[in-house]
């Protein structure tokens, strides 16, 4: 058989949360059929949750970045 590889997200190695979601997604297929319907109800209560926390981490860096930018333009000297 061919080897196929499926598309991964490029920044799966860089970034924590796609590594997460990745091993999430590999664990629940591998023990789908074998689980109780309401432990798969509970799971997607827990993870919107987690996206809900990740996305509060988020945008505290976000207006942490943007407080830095300065309010007004600027005058540059352009050459």
């Amino acid at each position: 058989m061919a080897n196929q590889r499926k598309e991964r997200c490029p920044w799966e190695r860089l970034c924590p949360f796609a590594t997460v979601f990745t091993a999430a997604a590999g664990v629940s297929r591998g023990v789908r059929g074998s689980l109780p319907d309401e432990f798969w109800e509970h799971t997607r209560g827990a993870q919107r949750e987690s996206l809900l926390a990740m996305r509060s981490i988020l945008d505290r860096l976000l207006a942490r970045v943007e407080s830095r930018r300065p309010r007004r333009p600027q005058r540059i000297k352009v050459e």
